[in-house]
């Protein structure tokens, strides 16, 4: 009969842990107006979203407050980012916002993005179709700094004579 020979943990585990970890890496930060700012890049440090709160003022008076997240960044590398578009979003249930918005971003060091955004929106009465105001944030300064990557768990211990197959 033949005997099989025990396999090391310690061995097992290395190939395990051999395979790429592959992760987006988060920046967090604030923008000129004091709300957040959050950017992901993928794990090769190329922007892939943006979410950000905005405050604006509207004319005639009267603020609106909201945030926007941006998902797609057409040309992005890992030097920034940029990106322009147009969306329709209800507001209070009474009102429709048509928005327009710009993005965009640089690397600044390793470990930090800034940039800039504006958004802009035209409130119309839902129930009549009426422009009410017009509003804008103006430009928007941000940065954002790379957050501290959290550690992977310690690597158990070989179990050595322990480990045996039969």
């Amino acid at each position: 009969m033949r005997r099989l020979t025990p396999i090391p943990a310690v061995a097992l585990l290395a190939l395990l842990a051999a395979a790429p970890a592959f992760a987006s890496i988060n920046y967090v930060g604030q923008t000129d107006q004091g709300n957040d700012f959050n950017l992901r890049t993928d794990d090769a440090g190329v922007p892939e979203r943006a979410s950000y709160g905005w405050d604006m003022n509207c004319k005639g008076g009267g603020s609106l407050t909201n945030g926007g997240t941006v998902s797609r960044f057409p040309g992005a590398d890992v030097n920034g980012m940029k990106s322009a578009g147009k969306y329709e979003a209800p507001i209070e249930n009474r009102f429709v916002g048509v928005f327009k918005g710009k993005i965009r971003g640089n690397r600044a060091s390793d470990t930090r993005f800034t940039g800039t955004f504006k958004v802009k929106v035209k409130v119309f009465k839902k129930s009549n179709g009426d422009l009410l105001t017009k509003c804008s944030t103006g430009i928007v300064r941000w940065s954002a700094d790379r957050t501290t990557p959290v550690e992977p768990p310690g690597l158990p211990r070989a179990a050595e004579a322990d480990l045996r197959l039969r």
